[in-house]
């Protein structure tokens, strides 16, 4: 890898900020949007419709002190990923 091009973990880091100001800025958009009466909820191109959902999630240590952690097993699912840190050179976690 040559001096001027930026390593992969300097990149990855530079993109997760660039991420963070976007997901902010995504944020205060959102709350503009719904705060608006619906008939102004709609640009040149495109039109947002707010959406009210309700997500269900199940409280798994009360599940297990309910039922004990073994009858608890059988309604659990387990996913294996792997998760990319970056850390500050000199500051590893």
């Amino acid at each position: 890898m040559s001096e001027d091009t930026i390593h992969p973990a300097d990149e990855l880091f530079a993109v997760r900020e660039e991420i963070a100001i976007l997901e902010a800025r995504q944020s205060e958009l959102r709350a503009t949007i719904k705060g608006l009466d619906v008939s102004a909820r709609s640009g040149k191109h495109f039109a947002a419709v707010v959406v009210e959902t309700t997500r269900e999630t199940i409280d798994k240590k009360l599940l297990i002190a309910d039922i004990g952690e073994e009858r608890a097993k059988k309604y659990m699912n387990a996913t294996t990923y792997d998760v990319v840190r970056i850390n500050k050179i000199g500051d590893f976690k």
